[in-house]
């Protein structure tokens, strides 16, 4: 039997194992508590959320990023493109609240990262178009506070220390950037163990107020740690 014919043979056979290998993919439990099928490795995300955003940056992921929320300026600040300054150039599908279906479409996502508080029916219209959806809010919270702008949760130290670290594992996992997150994650609880030790001495009654203002007077959500 002639090689070739041989080669060709195999080849055929091989098909649909490289077939099946293209479309490996894995499920994820995103922050809202739902289940999330994406595919095995992420080239292309859409990023709706200017924290999940933030990480991604941080995580040294902006190469798999190929469209950003509208207000990303606003949200981190007019100066934040001088980290990374390819952000300019991104198209904007979306933001926080919005999407535009079809301008989403054209940039062929793997995955479209949005906050927790996106309105179920933006959720719904992604998926609907067979893209899939990963919500993040960086905190811990019950399934009736989860989708809030502001959830109230019994112990807020508590619940944002533990989704914090939920939230950069979960963007790590599906952006490939695990030894990335758990750096990240390290770092800031250093930072928040030192900051505690430095405070432990000051009393209840000795500790100042203070107002973090953004563009227009606003702020961010409710309490004693930033909620958005």
């Amino acid at each position: 039997m002639p090689q070739r014919f041989i080669g060709f043979v195999v080849a055929l056979l091989l098909l649909p194992f490289m077939a099946f290998s293209a479309r490996v993919e894995r499920i994820v439990t995103d922050q809202l508590g739902k289940n999330v099928t994406v595919p095995d490795s992420v080239a292309r995300a859409v990023v709706l959320q200017h924290q999940t955003l933030n990480l991604a940056v941080q995580m040294n992921a902006t190469r798999k990023i190929v469209g950003i929320l509208d207000q990303w300026k606003q949200q981190l600040g007019a100066n934040y493109v001088r980290l990374a300054p390819e952000l300019a150039k991104l198209p904007m599908p979306g933001g926080l609240t919005k999407v535009n279906i079809e301008a989403l479409l054209q940039l062929k996502p793997d995955v479209v990262f949005v906050t927790n508080y996106a309105p179920a029916e933006m959720i719904g219209q992604i998926e609907k178009a067979g893209i899939p959806v990963v919500a993040i809010s960086l905190l811990t919270a019950p399934a009736a506070e989860a989708t809030k702008v502001s959830p109230v949760v019994a112990d807020e130290e508590a619940a944002y220390e533990s989704g914090f670290a939920d939230g950069v594992r979960l963007v790590g996992t599906v952006l490939d950037r695990k030894d990335e997150a758990e750096a990240l994650i390290a770092t800031a609880t250093a930072k928040r163990k030192l900051v505690a030790e430095r405070l432990v001495s000051v009393t209840p009654a000795q500790r100042t107020s203070a107002y973090m203002a953004n563009p227009d007077l606003t702020t961010y959500g409710s309490g004693n740690i930033p909620a958005s």
